[in-house]
């Protein structure tokens, strides 16, 4: 009995573990985290590139940015909803979300 796969079967799966394995979802996992490394990455990338010097403690000090960092943050939110839109308009608002077809060889 502590074998898993007692509990669900890969040839005859009972109902709990058909819903389990539509519960996790590669493609919103995916989109999620692009999103969040996108967000962090940016950010700190174009602070940097404006001026702004990282201190021993890891802050980041922006007095002698050009760039104020309130826009360098619009601009990465702009470009991340710029992304998600894309996607929104390539596979839907449910296309986010849902599972993708296995790649082709």
């Amino acid at each position: 009995m502590n074998d898993p796969s007692e509990h669900c079967p890969r040839i005859a799966p009972i109902p709990p573990c058909e819903k389990r394995k539509k519960m996790f979802n590669t493609n919103a996992l995916h989109n999620l985290l692009n999103v969040s490394i996108t967000l962090s990455a940016l950010i700190v990338a174009i602070l940097l590139a404006t001026g702004c010097a990282q201190l021993a403690d890891g802050t980041l000090e922006c007095s002698q940015s050009f760039v104020g960092p309130s826009y360098t943050a619009a601009a990465v939110a702009a470009l991340s909803a710029l992304k998600i839109a894309v996607n929104i308009m390539r596979d839907g608002v449910s296309g986010l979300i849902k599972p993708q077809p296995p790649v082709g060889k």
